[in-house]
Formats: C-alpha cells, sequence, structure tokens
C-alpha cells in the first residue's frame, strides 16, 4: 500500500483494517461474535457508522437477533455448522454467530434476548437492511442457507440518499453469463457461502450506475437464511470517520 497510513483495531466484533491515502480505504469487516444467542440488535454497531435493522413481512415489529451458529440442538439445525453440506465455505468454516431475521420475539424476562431464536422461514421471508454514515464503494457478506426457490427470490440492492442504485439477483452469482458469476458459489440446504465485495469499480449494474457508491444496502431475503461478516469498502474520507468511531467501540457494554 503505497504512499498510504493502515490503522488497524478489533472494536466490539469489528475488525477495522484502513488505509488513507492515494490508495484508498482497505475493506472493513463487520462480524458478530461480541452478541449472544438470540440477542436483539438495536445500535450495537452505531459507533462504527452502521444501523442494521430488519423487516419480517409475517411479523410486524421483528428486528434482527444474532444467532450461534455453533450451538447445538437450536430450532434451526439447517444453520448450524462447521460442517456444512455445500457451498465455498464447506465443510469446516467456523462463522459462529450470525444475524437472522426472527419468526419470533419473544423474550419473556426482558432481557433483549429472544428465547427460541429461528429465522424466517416464510417465501419471502423479509429483509435486512444496513444504513451507514458515511458513502461506502463496495459491499461483501457470508450467506447460510439459502436454497431453491429462496435463491431465486434473494436479491442485495444497494442504495444513495433512498435512490436505487442497483440490484442484483442471487442468481446472477451463479449464472455463468452474470458480471457476478463465482463457480465457487454452490447454494443448498445447510450451505455457507462468501460472496466477494461487489465494488462500483467491477462493472455490471453497481459500476454502470452513478459510480459514486452507496449509504445502504437492503437485503432481500427469499426465504430462511442467515448472514456475517459483512465487507464495506468505504470511501478515503468515510474510513477516516469510521477509525474514529471503531477505535472507541470496545468501551460500550458487554454481556
Amino acid at each position: 500500500m503505497s504512499d498510504a497510513r493502515c490503522v488497524c483495531a478489533l472494536a466490539g466484533g469489528v475488525w477495522i483494517a484502513v488505509g488513507v491515502g492515494a490508495a484508498g480505504a482497505e475493506p472493513i469487516t463487520t462480524t458478530f461474535e461480541s452478541l449472544v444467542h438470540g440477542e436483539i440488535i438495536t445500535n450495537q454497531f452505531a459507533d462504527v457508522g452502521l444501523q442494521i435493522s430488519a423487516v419480517n413481512f409475517q411479523l410486524p415489529g421483528a428486528m434482527p437477533i444474532a444467532f450461534d451458529s455453533q450451538m447445538l440442538g437450536t430450532s434451526d439445525p439447517d444453520l448450524q455448522g462447521p460442517s456444512w453440506a455445500t457451498g465455498n465455505l464447506a465443510p469446516d468454516t467456523v462463522l459462529g454467530k450470525v444475524i437472522i431475521v426472527p419468526e419470533n420475539m419473544v423474550d419473556a424476562d426482558g432481557d433483549g434476548i429472544v428465547d427460541d431464536p429461528d429465522d424466517e422461514g416464510s417465501r419471502p421471508a423479509g429483509e435486512i437492511v444496513l444504513t451507514f454514515d458515511d458513502v461506502m464503494t463496495g459491499f461483501g457478506f457470508d450467506v447460510l442457507d439459502v436454497e431453491g426457490v429462496v435463491q431465486e427470490m434473494s436479491s442485495v440492492e444497494f442504495f444513495l440518499f433512498d435512490t436505487s442504485v442497483a440490484s442484483i439477483s442471487f442468481n446472477e452469482f451463479t449464472d455463468p453469463n452474470s458480471e457476478y458469476y463465482d463457480p465457487t458459489i454452490v447454494f443448498g440446504d445447510n450451505s455457507a457461502n462468501r460472496i466477494s465485495p461487489i465494488t462500483v469499480n467491477s462493472g455490471g449494474p453497481l459500476g454502470a450506475g452513478q459510480g459514486s457508491g452507496f449509504n445502504k444496502v437492503v437485503l432481500h431475503l427469499g426465504g430462511s437464511s442467515a448472514y456475517d461478516n459483512f465487507v464495506i469498502i468505504p470511501t478515503p474520507s468515510g474510513a477516516a470517520v469510521l477509525i474514529l468511531g471503531g477505535l472507541g467501540f470496545g468501551t460500550r457494554r458487554r454481556r
């Protein structure tokens, strides 16, 4: 990384590796290891410039929650690893905590933890919405248990100040004629796949759009599925803000 400065920190489950200078900004990966199984996500990631919300088409008021993919005996064995049945992260990638759109929000003791986490299985299921404080130029993610019609109904959509600038169907990741084709991606029951970052310079719908990035991503869930390791690439100016927020993030209360 020539003519650039690099700052790295681990803050509340977020690894930050940002280069500022002529080379631009490096990817930032957000994980969910600081959460517990069933924890309701509200503003835990606000200090790194990220808000995560959810929509469940069957359950008004639903919020995203954490799901421990290493826990046995859960209500959704299709999200249990690390012995994934298929996908480019199979057979033994440990993912730990992932996030889901829950089918219920039952929290009997009011501790902010859903008692019996399970993802919504209706088709379509809902949405996971990521809103960034700054404009970003790239986004990638891990996705679990996408299969059949779920794949066909799922997509990732990019917005710049509430204007949609691109929408990419999950089908495009497995279509050899698509700009976004990845031959390593195999969807299916109990699958685990890593979607490489899609950037404004990568061509296709996002690259051919306004070209100035996005500040919101909506994952349209065709059915049962879970998500992890959100990789975002900020603009150089946005990277500086994320460094400042991220370095203070470790001070928030942990369970």
